[in-house]
């Protein structure tokens, strides 16, 4: 993407590509393309600077996207379909919420509430974005 070598300065930087809300395909490609061409390298803070506001707009548009394809499914039938997938009992998901078995069973059970503090445990254990647990 760069015709020389990578920019240094963030002003250099957002000449060749400026960070702002991504609105397509195209332009989502561009960024991480971009992203791919600095990411690994020894970066200054500048370049670190840049690379963090592109990912994170990079981000936004991969959230955006990915709830527009995703159906409407409530939170608590995510959380039970891993739960089956995953082969975890009452007592794993416990560890996972960082609970009691019994509020984890009440969990599964839709008795008690997903919280945020559940969603953001949830989704890095499943890899997911802490919003598929919540709602």
């Amino acid at each position: 993407m760069f015709s020389k070598a990578t920019p240094t300065t963030y002003t250099d930087l957002c000449a060749v590509y400026q960070p702002k809300q991504i609105d397509d395909e195209i332009e989502y490609q561009r960024a991480v393309e971009i992203l791919g061409d600095i990411i690994g390298l020894e970066l200054n803070d500048d370049q670190d600077q840049y690379v963090e506001h592109l990912a994170s707009r990079v981000e936004e548009y991969e959230d955006r996207v990915q709830m527009e394809r995703l159906p409407d499914v409530p939170a608590i039938e995510v959380l039970r379909s891993l739960v089956e997938i995953n082969h975890l009992s009452p007592n794993d998901l416990g560890r996972v919420l960082e609970t009691h078995v019994v509020i984890a069973a009440e969990v599964l059970n839709g008795v008690h509430p997903i919280t945020p503090e559940f969603a953001e445990r949830l989704g890095r254990e499943f890899c997911l974005r802490p919003s598929a647990f919540l709602g």
